[in-house]
């Protein structure tokens, strides 16, 4: 009886209300908090500056601090709430600015994941021009923080495929395996259509890291192409020559990429990206005999050529700089893993120098048809 009771005893402890108080000895009512909504993180010589701000609807805190390391920036903030206390485990976006892109990733992502509060799925942004502080303190209005902002604009990226968000946990395990990352990019603009005047964020493609730092950007155009190998873009509308000297626009609705290796004698010697879109006619700048079957082949063609020199540039651009931001070696290893694994001259050796053919199939629907299906023959035709 005595054993049982010896057992029990940690039990009741660990139920009972002081065993709590000691494990939560900080919890606080959640009207005591500053929910954080999106932190931005410059760097100015030896210091790091941390901007954050929380929801409009709860009465928009902005804060910034400089501070030697991200630790001590996040803890002298306190000093600035009077009785309530900033907590870090609601932050859905964090935003780096150049300066942080260019030496200081890892160190960031580092943080995220040491850090007890803030957490590994935060959405990851990269801030073209100017220091984040710039973007959390939109607008000036205060009506709506930069953090609905972001939602917003992480769903309208995805119309368009020129971007796609990572969170802190993607990119740090892309980095960690293979050096280099996309992360999508964002610039503080001044937009025409907006009729109040204020500032927004428009998405700028992303930013390409290579060797943990920052190494340049591919503008929303490219970003598609990147996209698309990567596969990642369902959405987005193409605007290619009809053939007659015009133009058309089409609705990708979908897309499947497949990587075909090579193999001979123990090396990888070419590589085919074979994709297939799937696109929905939307607009056309003059009449044309969609009936016939060299104007549709003529408009698959115009689209296969935009697509065609989007992935070729963004294959241009990751080979010269020597880094694998799209992740095609887990692609092609998952094409034929057990010769990849036996390659004599390693990926990253090889990707440079290696043959890559693209191939693009297009299959062109009207927005009520599932493909357009010419009429075969003159007499058809004719009618």
């Amino acid at each position: 009886m005595r054993k049982l009771l010896i057992w029990l005893l940690p039990m009741a402890l660990l139920l009972s209300g002081c065993a709590g108080k000691q494990h939560f000895g900080n919890h606080r009512e959640i009207d005591q908090l500053v929910l954080v909504q999106t932190m931005g993180v410059d760097r100015t010589e030896d210091l790091f500056t941390v901007t954050i701000s929380t929801a409009a609807e709860e009465g928009q805190v902005l804060l910034k601090t400089p501070a030697v390391t991200l630790s001590r920036a996040l803890k002298e903030m306190q000093d600035y709430t009077e009785k309530k206390y900033i907590f870090y485990g609601h932050t859905r976006h964090l935003l780096l600015g150049p300066s942080v892109l260019a030496h200081d990733l890892a160190r960031c992502l580092e943080f995220v994941e040491q850090d007890g509060e803030l957490r590994m799925d935060t959405k990851l942004y990269a801030l073209r021009d100017g220091p984040a502080e710039q973007a959390v303190a939109l607008p000036d209005s205060g009506k709506v923080s930069v953090g609905e902002t972001l939602d917003s604009l992480e769903k309208d990226v995805s119309l368009l495929s020129d971007s796609h968000v990572f969170t802190c946990g993607e990119t740090a395990e892309a980095l960690a395996q293979r050096g280099s990352v996309l992360i999508s990019a964002v610039r503080l603009a001044e937009p025409e259509n907006i009729l109040d005047g204020g500032r927004t964020l428009l998405s700028a493609g992303y930013a390409v890291i290579a060797e943990g730092e920052l190494a340049g950007w591919l503008d929303p155009d490219l970003a598609r192409g990147a996209n698309l190998l990567m596969g990642l873009a369902d959405s987005d509308v193409i605007e290619a020559p009809d053939g007659q000297g015009g133009l058309f626009a089409a609705a990708l609705t979908g897309s499947k990429a497949e990587y075909l290796p090579v193999f001979a004698e123990g090396e990888l010697q070419s590589l085919t990206v074979r994709l297939e879109l799937r696109c929905t006619l939307s607009e056309l700048e003059r009449p044309l005999a969609l009936r016939e079957e060299s104007t549709v082949r003529a408009l698959e063609k115009g689209i296969a050529d935009v697509e065609a020199w989007r992935v070729s540039e963004v294959l241009r651009i990751s080979r010269e700089l020597g880094a694998d931001f799209c992740g095609l070696e887990k692609l092609v290893r998952r094409a034929a893993p057990l010769r990849f694994d036996r390659m004599r001259v390693g990926w990253r050796e090889r990707f440079n120098t290696l043959p890559i053919q693209v191939e693009i199939a297009v299959k062109l629907a009207r927005g009520h048809e599932r493909t357009i299906e010419p009429l075969p023959g003159r007499e058809r035709a004719a009618r």
